[in-house]
């Protein structure tokens, strides 16, 4: 049976794999651009600070701070996401 912190692990590694499926690996080599830098998705509260995962009664579920920015808005999007735990 899979440890707590192994169900975690596996499961933010899909949601990040998840998140970045736009990016085709068959992309030429080219420097990473600002615009990226500001796209990126970021575990994290929104003042900063170590990230934190809280697992919902049953286990089935934890949720997290994201957040990332809109460049067209100008903004940045910030979200609790609930994550559904894929070895519950």
């Amino acid at each position: 049976m899979l440890s707590r912190q192994a169900k975690l692990f596996s499961s933010v590694v899909l949601v990040v794999a998840f998140m970045c499926s736009s990016v085709s690996a068959q992309q030429a080599k080219r420097p990473f651009m600002v615009a990226e830098d500001i796209k990126l998705t970021l575990f994290a509260p929104q003042c900063g600070g170590t990230p934190e995962v809280h697992f919902s009664p049953d286990g089935k579920y934890f949720a997290v701070w994201t957040e990332r920015g809109i460049l067209e808005r100008d903004s940045s999007d910030p979200r609790l996401r609930r994550i559904g735990v894929l070895f519950a």
